[in-house]
């Protein structure tokens, strides 16, 4: 009975240990591949080498670069041209609210959440350079049987010991207990930022070492600013308001996906409008104050003042032209 209760467990533990094998495999080599001619664009090249908070840095400063949205010294965002060519473009506008502006920071960690994230990591995903969320499922499940099949060969092991007329089958299975310790710590998944594949290593690697991505110099790189960006991070671009920001913003913790209640809705938005302005009814975009109702140079009138809950301006506030 002992005898064949240890072969049983062998049998398993080394199951266990061949499926943790196969699940990774699987999960860091897909079979599919990038397609001839396809190039990872500039939303991709940003997050599969720095993220989702990498990916915001580059739209951020794509738009920030050929002038559609501007920064003031406070880190505030305004919308000069009310025009996306990308789903993240539009996501980020639908966030600078009814008055067209908004904190940086609060504008970066919100945006990381979009769906439109959500989209540029299937895609990449798709082209085989990051591991599935369905793959990396399968990777957990078989790590957990791994784990669960091991310590049962262990603590079965241990009750052998005091069973001598059994002898060596307990010392075979602690054998493989203390070898499946060690293939799980070698090929455990891991909670990584950036759930590369091994191609993804690979692509990231040549995007960094030569080629057109690689130059570090805004004004030849193909991509200018925002590309500099996706490669390197913020701290490629030259001094200035723009790094600043961003890379205070970057020391901020995120909530999570959580944040994204909070963003404005793109419904408040009116299409066509290129600039900032405050209406007797905006919108106080900080609720510290109603000076926020910014824009083209426009404050609130002495007589205003936010209300304690919220986010609006009192009834008598209104904008007044600062020319």
């Amino acid at each position: 009975m002992a005898v064949a209760l240890t072969v049983l467990l062998l049998l398993l533990a080394l199951a266990a240990s061949a499926w943790l094998h196969t699940a990774r495999r699987r999960a860091r080599r897909p079979g599919t591949s990038l397609p001839p001619g396809r190039e990872p664009d500039l939303p991709e090249v940003a997050y599969l080498l720095g993220g989702r908070g990498r990916l915001a840095d580059a739209v951020i400063t794509r738009m920030h670069e050929d002038g559609r949205i501007t920064l003031d010294a406070r880190g505030r965002i305004g919308v000069r041209d009310a025009v996306a060519h990308h789903p993240l473009e539009r996501a980020l506008l639908a966030r600078c609210g009814a008055d067209w502006a908004v904190s940086l920071r609060r504008l970066r960690t919100s945006l990381q959440f979009d769906d439109a994230v959500d989209a540029v990591e299937s895609s990449l995903a798709d082209l085989g350079l990051l591991i599935s969320a369905q793959a990396k499922a399968r990777w957990r499940r078989a790590a957990a049987l791994h784990v669960a099949a091991q310590a049962v060969a262990a603590a079965v092991a241990v009750v052998l010991l005091f069973r001598p007329d059994v002898y060596p089958a307990p010392f075979v299975l602690l054998a493989v207990a203390a070898g499946g310790v060690v293939q799980y710590v070698k090929c455990r998944p891991q909670d990584r930022r950036i759930d590369r594949t091994d191609r993804g290593e690979d692509v990231a690697r040549a995007l960094r070492a030569g080629g057109p991505w690689s130059v570090l110099d805004p004004e030849l790189h193909p991509e200018g600013a925002a590309g500099v960006v996706a490669v390197g991070g913020v701290d490629g671009l030259p001094g200035g308001l723009l790094r600043h920001h961003l890379r205070k913003a970057a020391r901020t913790r995120s909530r999570g996906p959580g944040r994204r209640s909070g963003a404005p809705s793109s419904a408040h938005h009116t299409t066509g409008f290129t600039g900032s302005t405050c209406s007797g009814s905006s919108s106080c975009s900080s609720c510290s104050s109603c000076s926020s109702c910014s824009g083209g140079g426009g404050s609130c009138s002495s007589g205003s003042s936010c209300s304690s809950s919220g986010s609006s301006c009192g009834s008598s506030s209104s904008c007044s032209s600062s020319s």
